[in-house]
């Protein structure tokens, strides 16, 4: 067996497959919940080169709508707004209502008064995309099409089934997005599957007694993970503790006290990052900007108790330790992306050791590759 050819990393043709049939055929992780935090508020975000706006609805609820409207072509947002009532189009006027309704198009018949009445359009009102919200993370199925979200997030869910949610809190919002230039496929497997990268890369990991993740035998030390999409690495408490310490933070909310223990560091296909340590949550978002570029976006949850000016301190070095494990990978990640236009480059091998993930990851694109094969066919 053999990786994706170097192609698969930086080609247009390969990347629009996976536009369509890997983030466009199931669900994704878009953006956060904090980006509309209070009813009335809307954030547009891109999706892929699809417009969509976060929505805040009255009664709490997360809507997400396809941002554009269905004369103009425009976007009907193009800056997030706060405590609005009605979403105006910032080309022609049309208000919509936050569930996307059409109420008023003005001039549309040359009258200011103009209402959807007046409309004769077979489709008038923003599109809704099927949506739900898990932890925080908004996520969306743009095709319409997917399996219910339930049965999509099960395999992290289970992972995690006593994380008291309505507990975590953040001291901050989503840190800043951050490009990278390197192929989202790239970034996904440095973050949890390509597990032998880190003793390597990493000043963290380097200083650390249980990295490489082996013991003195050369047994892994992780539970490996390769659960229908979600891949990654699971800890007891021993190596948790181990390779991360103690930071003395207050501990994260669990329902039951015995699954603070552990430590979990997951990826969940195609979009989401998630680590559980044992005082705080990192959720990353990461959507492909194109072939050669990925775009991320960083929320970092604790306990409510950490999140008081005493503990400032300590949150302030757990945020710049991650920020530099991120710069060491995106440094190795863009370097791997600019090695892969090589004339010599070719497919790479596996490690029987180190790379069911991998494997198992590679077949899941390739069998997005067909279906798009077979969709252009038909």
């Amino acid at each position: 067996a053999r990786t994706l050819p170097p192609r698969a990393f930086t080609d247009e043709i390969f990347f629009e497959a996976e536009r369509r049939r890997v983030f466009g055929a199931g669900w994704m992780a878009l953006a956060f919940a904090a980006d509309a935090p209070q009813p009335g508020d809307a954030t547009p975000i891109d999706a892929l080169g699809t417009p969509l706006l976060v929505v805040r609805q009255l009664d709490g609820s997360i809507a997400v709508l396809h941002n554009l409207s269905p004369y103009d072509a425009c976007p009907v947002l193009i800056d997030p707004v706060r405590g609005t009532a009605e979403l105006v189009s910032a080309y022609h006027g049309w208000r919509f209502d936050l569930s996307g309704r059409l109420l008023a198009a003005p001039f549309w018949n040359g009258r200011p008064d103009a209402t959807a009445r007046d409309v004769a359009l077979g489709r008038k009102n923003l599109a809704r995309i099927r949506s739900a919200v898990w932890c925080g993370v908004v996520f969306v199925d743009l095709g319409g099409n997917a399996p219910p979200f339930d049965i999509y997030i099960r395999p992290l869910r289970q992972r995690v089934p006593d994380l008291a949610e309505d507990a975590l809190a953040a001291a901050t919002g989503p840190m800043e997005s951050v490009d990278t230039a390197a192929n989202w496929k790239t970034l996904f497997e440095n973050t949890c599957i390509n597990v032998y990268h880190e003793g390597f890369v990493h000043r963290l990991y380097k200083a650390a007694a249980d990295v490489p993740r082996v013991d003195a035998q050369g047994r892994k030390t992780f539970e490996e993970i390769c659960d229908d999409g979600l891949y990654g690495l699971g800890f007891g408490a021993e190596a948790a503790l181990a390779a991360y310490g103690d930071s003395g933070l207050p501990l994260l909310p669990w329902r039951n006290a015995s699954g603070r223990q552990g430590c979990l560091i997951v990826s969940l296909y195609p979009s989401l990052h998630f680590t559980v340590m044992r005082d705080h949550i990192v959720v990353t978002i990461a959507l492909p900007l194109g072939p050669h570029a990925t775009r991320s976006r960083t929320w970092t949850l604790f306990a409510e108790a950490a999140c008081s000016d005493e503990h400032e301190m300590t949150r302030l070095l757990v945020t710049q330790a991650m920020v530099a494990a991120g710069s060491e990978d995106a440094r190795i990640c863009e370097a791997i992306q600019s090695a892969r236009r090589s004339l010599l480059a070719e497919p790479s091998p596996y490690c029987p050791f180190w790379d069911r993930m991998h494997h198992d990851f590679t077949q899941r694109v390739a069998q997005a590759y067909a279906r798009a094969l077979r969709h252009q066919d038909a």
